[in-house]
Order: structure tokens, then sequence, then C-alpha cells
């Protein structure tokens, strides 16, 4: 998926965002590796195309309440999407919220993306770009 692809699907969200990464999860420890993961898991979800798990474990509640039909739009901006990666580049925490700098790269077309999280129960959700 493009970079620009999961843009589409966080705009569609009422972000203007990225998704996905490598393997840099392991660069970090405690609640940075945890959001680190949480990356991963978004453009894991995101590749595979389950929409189902993106609304319901990765995105806030505020996101999905702002996509409306959050399934349906995370579906048709998936289906118009092309292969990409995401890199975890810095993570810092304060509380329950915390943000991702992320390196997002399709062949030569990459950029530099921050993304906020805010924590939910156990987990790290995304909330915004």
């Amino acid at each position: 998926m493009k970079p620009v692809a999961l843009l589409f699907v966080l705009a569609a969200l009422g972000l203007g965002a990225c998704g996905g990464q490598g393997d840099d999860a392991a660069d970090f420890q405690g609640a940075e590796q945890e959001v680190a993961d949480t990356v991963s898991d978004l453009q894991e979800a995101a590749a595979a195309g389950d929409q189902e798990r993106l609304c319901s474990s990765l995105l806030a509640a505020e996101l999905t309440r702002r996509a409306g039909d959050c399934r349906r739009v995370v579906e048709q901006a998936l289906d118009d999407a092309d292969a990409f990666e995401l890199e975890t580049v810095r993570v810092r925490v304060q509380g329950a919220a915390a943000t991702a700098r992320v390196r997002a790269a399709t062949g030569d077309d990459e950029r530099g993306v921050t993304l906020r999280f805010v924590r939910d129960g156990r987990n790290w959700k995304l909330a915004g770009v």
C-alpha cells in the first residue's frame, strides 16, 4: 500500500496520515515498544485488508465515530491501496498519550509523519496525525 493510500484511509477518517512498519519495534522498550507494536499492527491490518481489526482494535473511538461507518470507509480506501512500509523512528510516551515519528516508504517515495496515540485500557490506539 502506498503511503498516500493509507493517508487516504486516515483522511477518510478525518486525519490525513499513514500506516505500516518494519521490524523496528524491537528497538524500543516498555510503553514505547507497545506504541511501536501498534504501528506494526496498523500496517499488518491494512495490508490484510482487515477493516474489522482496524476499526475495532486499532483506531481510537473518536476516529471511528468520525468515520460513521468505519468499516465501509476503511474498506473503500484499502481497495485503492498499493504496498507500503513504515519504519518507526522515534516514540515519546507521556502518561496515556504518545507520539510515534514514522518514515513511510514505497520505492523511492518516502516521507515522515507523526502519529498520535491514546491508551485505551491496556492498548494503544491511533488517535490522529
